[in-house]
């Protein structure tokens, strides 16, 4: 995972490699619940937002899950 120090903190840098997997991942939810259609309800778009947040959040729950590497916790943890 890298990073940079910024003022004294440790920035973990993005790894855009995974995008099109998850970019997927959410298409293909949010078709599947909200049809494929422009949404313009401000509501709606904070519900989908939401339960989108917590389906990536489940994801990376699996994942950290079968880690056993102390140096991705001290990575996470620092």
């Amino acid at each position: 995972m890298p990073f940079i120090n910024v003022s004294g903190y440790r920035i973990v840098l993005p790894d855009f490699s995974y995008s099109n997997k998850y970019w997927n991942l959410l298409s293909s939810y949010v078709i599947d619940n909200y049809g494929k259609n422009e949404i313009v309800d401000s509501s709606l778009v904070q519900r989908i937002l939401k339960e989108c947040f917590e389906l990536l959040t489940s994801e990376f729950e699996k994942i950290i899950k079968q880690q056993d590497r102390a140096t991705f916790f001290l990575t996470v943890h620092n």
